[in-house]
């Protein structure tokens, strides 16, 4: 009697999705299940969400927790679940949740976990406080004006990364004058936090002349948005008698 082998059952496996969360309402992720051959008959399989970073759960829903069945019937070979997610204007990191596979009928589970990315897709707000400070500039070597100070409209999720860049007035950064050290640099507001201080420089001299001032301007980028005052004036106070 010839031995029977049995046929081996198809086998399930579920991707990754991802989408930008937006700033209102919902978007829908859509999540792709596939067998690897088509199905000879009826499979079905459950599914439900899982946390990640993101949370499916009050007060801070990022998505809304879900489950069900995926269904074939004979001959199909994909079929789609969708996650709703939930949108905000809360500066915060990507985040993450996952759909799990569970309880296969007529099939057995390859990859039985899909991950969802939310991208986040809010900027934060970010000011100056500061619009002027005044600094002696000294005899040598180089004196840091006061703090400026960068404050956040509302404490961000995620660390959030502000540029900056020094501009000449009467005040000149390069050669001959010399009169304070050029920048452009970055500003780093802590995740959970308003506000964060940077310096810049001035260079010294004996060197009697009228008080000079430069100005320190913030940066767009797609980090940040700019609102209110975003730039600030260096005075550089002369402290040199006329000889």
């Amino acid at each position: 009697t010839p031995t029977l082998t049995p046929t081996p059952l198809p086998e399930l496996s579920i991707g990754s999705s991802s989408v930008t969360e937006g700033d209102s309402g919902s978007q829908t992720m859509t999540f792709t299940v596939t067998l690897s051959v088509p199905a000879p008959g009826p499979i079905s399989v459950q599914w439900a969400t899982t946390d990640g970073t993101a949370r499916g759960t009050p007060p801070n829903n990022d998505y809304v927790s879900a489950g069900g069945i995926v269904s074939f019937i004979t001959g199909q070979q994909t079929q789609t679940l969708t996650v709703t997610i939930l949108g905000d204007t809360t500066p915060e990191e990507d985040e993450e949740l996952f759909v799990d596979l569970s309880n296969p009928v007529g099939a057995t589970i390859a990859v039985g976990r899909g991950a969802g990315t939310i991208i986040d897709d809010d900027p934060a707000s970010v000011t100056l406080d500061t619009t002027a400070v005044d600094v002696l500039e000294g005899n040598t070597g180089t004196t840091p004006a006061p703090p400026l100070t960068v404050r956040l409209a509302a404490p961000a999720e995620r660390d959030v990364v502000v540029y900056f860049t020094t501009v000449d007035g009467s005040a000149v950064a390069g050669a001959p004058n010399n009169d304070y050290v050029a920048a452009t640099g970055i500003v780093t507001i802590l995740a959970g936090t308003t506000t964060a201080d940077f310096e810049v420089d001035v260079r010294g001299d004996t060197l009697f002349e009228p008080d000079e001032a430069f100005t320190v301007e913030l940066q767009p980028s797609p980090d940040v948005t700019l609102v209110g005052n975003t730039s600030a004036t260096v005075n550089i106070r002369n402290d040199d008698m006329l000889s």
